[in-house]
């Protein structure tokens, strides 16, 4: 993933619909964007990255974002609230 920002967003659902439709907005806006979805999106550009995931597949989620984004990406395993 070409870096354009110091901000990643991580949109589900990126082949159809509302998920498509933000992430192409926050490309617009100079966003990061990771996509999921388990199909392939219709999205071409420098700063998105797409992941064919079933987010239903835990074991497999954290080791494929590791192997998209390395360190760059925050780990799962960690606290999801600021605590």
């Amino acid at each position: 993933m070409t870096v354009a920002s110091d901000r990643i967003c991580l949109v589900t659902g990126t082949s159809s619909g509302i998920g498509l439709a933000v992430a192409v907005e926050l490309l617009k806006r100079g966003w990061d964007v990771a996509g999921v979805a388990r199909r392939a999106a219709p999205i071409h550009h420098a700063c998105y990255r797409h992941l064919r995931l079933d987010l239903a597949d835990t074991a497999r989620m954290e080791e494929a974002f590791e192997g998209a984004f390395g360190t760059r990406w925050p780990s799962t395993a960690g606290p999801a609230s600021g605590s």
